[in-house]
């Protein structure tokens, strides 16, 4: 299982994941977004959602090279892969 990633010179918790070699023409090679936090217990608890975040973001990769149109159902909100909007035709 991944875990925080703790940055060497400013101490700041990163999560850090490889996206998988079949999404990386959307996504890059690294998804690694800042947790926003030197405490390493606030880091767990924001990785879990940061780590749903990223999951979310290689599904919705993966639906948009299969063509299927990519909407957020929780919020009805557009998805940003790779930089380029998907919307949601409304």
């Amino acid at each position: 299982m991944t875990q925080p990633y703790k940055h060497p010179k400013t101490g700041m918790f990163y999560i850090r994941r490889k996206v998988p070699d079949a999404l990386r023409a959307a996504l890059g090679r690294e998804f690694k977004r800042s947790l926003k936090t030197r405490d390493p217990n606030e880091a767990k608890l924001r990785f879990v959602a940061a780590y749903a975040d990223s999951e979310r973001a290689f599904t919705a990769a993966r639906k948009l090279a299969d063509g299927v149109p990519v909407i957020d159902g929780a919020l009805a909100r557009p998805i940003v892969v790779g930089g380029s909007w998907m919307s949601s035709g409304a």
